[in-house]
């Protein structure tokens, strides 16, 4: 069976324009093949007004992964969005529309989790083994302080 629903342009625009757990980088655009031209079919986060408005030549490199979905090669990873920052991405075609769709967020801002966690792993660690080699240090003067006191090791 198939379920028929229409969205008006304001909807759709609504849904792509949530950008909900993209963080402050991530951007859902939506592109359709216009003869030898890319159309923007919804706003971006850096231009609003660019739905049907913005265009590219086939071929150049401004959004390739965009212009490869509309030629059916849905891939996921990096690439380069039309700003030609580095992104991490999903870029997938819709058939019932003829749409590419992308999903991306600037890879500095992916990798910024991560590298706030490794710097607490490091804070971690030093406040851990700091005082942990502080103890070893005075365990080891401790034992050499007993060991001379009763005589062990001396030499007759």
């Amino acid at each position: 069976g198939f379920a028929v629903l229409t969205l008006s342009t304001d909807e759709i625009n609504k849904i792509v324009s949530d950008y909900t757990g993209l963080g402050r980088t991530g951007d859902i655009i939506g592109a359709v093949r216009v003869g030898n031209e890319m159309l923007y079919t919804t706003p971006t986060r850096t231009n609003p007004d660019a739905a049907y408005v913005v265009h590219y030549t086939f071929g150049t490199e401004t959004s390739r992964r965009l212009q490869d979905v509309l030629y059916g090669s849905p891939c996921r990873g990096q690439g380069t969005d039309d700003e030609g920052h580095d992104v991490f991405g999903a870029w997938v075609r819709i058939p019932s529309l003829r749409w590419g769709l992308s999903v991306t967020q600037h890879v500095d801002e992916a990798y910024e989790l991560s590298r706030r966690q490794q710097d607490l792993v490091k804070t971690v660690a030093i406040y851990s083994i700091g005082p942990a080699l502080l103890m070893a240090l005075l365990m080891s003067f401790w034992v050499a302080v007993r060991a001379k006191k009763s005589g062990v090791g001396a030499m007759a």
